[in-house]
């Protein structure tokens, strides 16, 4: 029997999306602020971003719930002090679930592509680098667009700013995805049957 938090019930979809949204803002600050603050490009945008991999980890377990936890996780971080360009709810709104939404949308065409479907159970570790890749350019034309359109950003530097957004999420994903599949492989590999 699946655990309460993982039911229908209404109240516990809404404690694990809490849970969800403050768990991937948490790993945004402690990634950006405290493990990786050297990876920092400019105000930001970072060069090694591993809170990606929580991001497209999050919504390849939990699909559309994780999608609206990520959202408003990105929203808190985008309407925080740390990043001080976004000052209304509104784009800090709309970039989080750009950047959620766009990772949903990336990973059901991963899925048509390479005929795989949620909840993911036929992955293996050579399909991780494929997804980290995939998702990631998809979320990063998406949100330097979306920043462009809320002219937070400067669309002469779009290229810069989407290669740089592309190799933080990317290597971050990646060294992310990674760590946890050695992980769960060790831990199989030492349990007991």
């Amino acid at each position: 029997m699946a655990p309460w938090i993982f039911s229908d019930d209404s109240v516990a979809k809404t404690v694990l999306i809490s849970l969800m949204a403050c768990l991937y803002a948490g790993s945004v600050v402690i990634s950006n602020h405290l493990l990786f603050p050297w990876a920092e490009d400019e105000s930001f945008r970072y060069w090694f971003h591993p809170a990606a991999g929580a991001r497209l980890l999050l919504i390849m377990l939990f699909g559309i719930s994780a999608v609206v936890a990520v959202g408003v996780g990105s929203a808190a971080i985008y309407i925080s002090p740390i990043v001080p360009q976004v000052d209304e709810y509104g784009p800090a709104l709309l970039l989080g679930f750009v950047e959620s939404f766009g990772i949903f949308f990336a990973l059901l065409i991963y899925g048509k592509l390479t005929r795989m479907k949620f909840p993911w159970s036929g992955i293996t570790w050579q399909h991780i680098p494929f997804i980290a890749v995939f998702a990631n350019v998809v979320v990063s034309l998406l949100s330097n667009l979306c920043r462009i359109i809320l002219d937070l950003s400067d669309p002469q530097k779009f290229q810069r700013d989407v290669s740089l957004t592309l190799t933080g999420d990317i290597l971050g994903s990646i060294f992310f995805l990674f760590v946890l599949f050695f992980i769960r492989k060790s831990y199989l590999a030492y349990t007991p049957n």
